[in-house]
């Protein structure tokens, strides 16, 4: 079977009251039918399974209400995890427990095994959505005041509840928001392209970043070119400036000389102050080397927690990877011992290894998500560790520039105590000094003109590095489009021509719906219209909402671009004086839909209690066929919740 990513599906679902199982039921692949009586409990259940994977419940029914735990085994892609939550009425959005790897492995270990992940992100804590979007290979995505789109909204699109408007395309729920609709769409449509959003943010950020860059450039063109300066010849003012430099060093050599001889003319408190005062200079001038020293052995260690980080994203990649490599290798069956090259019997138990007959333990994926989760953790504190010694290199820095300022400020006190001394030679220093200032003059305007002039190289180059980003962006940008809108019309073709269908094959009560020519839907009005109606009597509404969802769903049996995760969850069928035929009709589709699809993954879950004959089989059927003495939910309605 192809597995089209992502997918979604149940394996298990436990229901809990006071440690006893009150609900305790296997699914699987394909269709899956929940059957009973009205009032029996099957909408208890689906109500359980949306919580369980993610939904929040603002209300719960009596029976559910008493429940404690609920538990669910699921597949996410090619791995099986299990999910547990607490059921509290008085509480919404409950975190969620992740066990990575089967429900009976689950049930053997402690808490410690378990990882706890809140209902909302916050910083420094990611929360559930974000973990299974991960797992499901999902794109986090912003809706609108900077909020993510989490699991709950996409399972709104997913679950075809009992309780939402006839109307309504998504489950309803109070704060319900146009864009946000809009944008759970066009990412369960595969239309929302992640990379396409990150390309355009940064298509604005670059080119405003250019025009900064060209007004940087214009202007010291503008402000230089007056001048006839040139920015292109810093190899001859580096020469002259190193020229300079060695002149400047024999008038200091001689200054110095005639300095020492100076001394011999001072009194005795003058040469006291003077050798204090150098001393303490010969001491800043030592805090300011060590301090420089420890300056650059924080830039390398900064340096190697870069690429420490690096490493560690790059061994996330890694890991996805390696799935894909075990996937291929873990097909293979040997036929012949690589080593005695005797002939290997094969086993008959999926469960045993077919080369040394050991039993298989936890699927592989689950250790590689849990890896994934744990590198993130080491990424997370790796980045406070840098974080911490970027702050100390600045408090480093800081401190350097005190001691300049000191040792300046000492250099001039020296100065001073040296002036106020009448020497013989002050003439020759006259001389020396006023020498010294013209060099150092010459060497201040050169540097700056060096300064200037690599400053401007760098904004040229910065501004044609920005340039050449631009014109690569917004044509990555126009290619992205037309694939999106590619993919679009793909989309809107494929529901469609699917839901058409699907009204054509309905009991003959609608016209438009026998002589369906054209269907449009609207996740943004969150609507759907066949031939330009949208109002039918009730019946008919809840075939038309009913057969755009299993067009939704069936389009992502053949479209493996859609992000809708191959998991379709109904619990309207019969709703609003639903005919029995009728319903019949659209379990037939249903069942259809499932068969012309086996060779990909998915999942349907139905409630009915108007059973079609032909699903009446153990192989659709879960859990007992439910009445109103005999209710899904076991619960013993003496026990109350503390």
């Amino acid at each position: 079977m192809k597995l089209f990513s992502p997918f979604l599906g149940l394996k298990r679902l436990v229901v809990m009251q006071s440690g006893k199982k009150v609900y305790d039921e296997t699914f699987h692949l394909g269709l899956n039918i929940i059957s009973g009586e009205n009032s029996s409990g099957k909408s208890t259940i689906t109500d359980f399974i949306f919580f369980a994977l993610g939904g929040d419940l603002k209300e719960l029914k009596p029976e559910a209400a008493l429940c404690d735990w609920v538990i669910a085994e699921v597949y996410i892609n090619d791995a099986i995890i299990v999910l547990k939550r607490e059921i509290n009425q008085q509480k919404t959005g409950q975190p969620m427990s992740i066990f990575w790897g089967p429900y009976d492995e689950a049930m053997k270990f402690g808490d410690e095994n378990w990882k706890l992940f809140p209902y909302k992100r916050s910083e420094g804590k990611e929360s559930f959505s974000q973990i299974l979007f991960d797992a499901m290979k999902l794109p986090q995505v912003t809706s609108e005041k900077n909020s993510n789109i989490t699991i709950h909204q996409i399972l709104r699109l997913i679950y075809v509840d009992q309780i939402s408007p006839i109307d309504a395309m998504f489950k309803s729920e109070q704060y319900d928001s146009p864009l946000t609709r809009q944008t759970i769409g066009d990412l369960l449509s595969g239309i929302y392209d992640d990379q396409l959003y990150s390309n355009q943010l940064l298509l604005k950020k670059t080119k405003k970043d250019m025009e900064a860059s060209k007004q940087q450039v214009d202007g010291v063109n503008e402000m230089f070119g007056r001048l006839e300066m040139r920015f292109d010849n810093l190899d001859s003012l580096d020469k002259e400036i190193a020229e300079t430099e060695k002149r400047i060093e024999k008038v200091r050599l001689a200054i110095r000389e005639l300095d020492d001889k100076k001394d011999a003319d001072l009194g005795k408190s003058e040469r006291e102050k003077v050798e204090v005062l150098k001393k303490e200079i010969t001491k800043k001038e030592k805090t300011i080397s060590e301090l420089s020293q420890q300056h650059e052995k924080l830039l390398y260690e900064l340096e190697d927690s870069k690429l420490f980080l690096n490493s560690l994203k790059m061994r996330i990649e890694s890991l996805d990877d390696s799935g894909a490599v075990r996937e291929t290798l873990g097909k293979l069956s040997f036929g012949y011992c690589p080593v005695c090259l005797g002939e290997i019997k094969e086993s008959s138990s999926k469960n045993i290894c077919s080369l040394c007959h050991g039993e298989l333990k936890t699927p592989s994926n689950a250790n590689v998500l849990r890896m994934k989760q744990e590198l993130k953790f080491q990424i997370a504190e790796s980045k406070k560790l840098y974080e911490s010694k970027e702050n100390f290199d600045q408090k480093v820095v800081e401190e350097t520039k005190s001691e300049i300022k000191n040792l300046r400020s000492l250099r001039k006190k020296f100065e001073e105590i040296i002036s106020l001394v009448q020497a013989k030679r002050d003439s020759e220093l006259n001389v020396l000094y006023e020498t010294l200032g013209g060099l150092l003059g010459q060497i201040e305007e050169k540097t700056k003109y060096k300064k200037i002039s690599s400053e401007f190289l760098r904004l040229k180059k910065n501004y044609t590095k920005l340039k050449s980003a631009v014109d690569s962006l917004e044509t990555e940008i126009e290619l992205s489009q037309k694939k999106q809108r590619q993919k679009e019309q793909k989309v809107k073709e494929a529901i469609a021509s699917m839901t058409i269908d699907l009204l054509k094959l309905d009991l003959n009560r609608e016209d438009d719906f026998r002589n369906a020519k054209n269907f449009d839907y609207d996740f943004e009005a969150g609507t759907v219209k066949v031939n330009g109606r949208n109002q039918f009597a009730a019946s008919s509404m809840t075939v038309l909402k009913n057969s755009f969802h299993l067009g939704l769903f069936a389009a992502s049996l053949k479209l493996d671009f859609m992000r809708y995760p191959r998991l379709l969850i109904m619990d309207d069928t019969e709703d609003k004086g639903m005919e029995q035929v009728r319903s019949h009709i659209y379990q037939g589709n249903v069942l259809k839909i499932s068969d012309e699809n086996k060779d990909v993954v998915h999942q349907v879950i139905l409630t009915t209690s108007m059973l079609s004959p032909d699903l009446n089989k153990k192989e659709f059927i879960v859990g007992e066929t439910y009445t109103h003495k005999n209710k899904s939910l076991k619960v013993d309605m003496r026990l109350t919740k503390k």
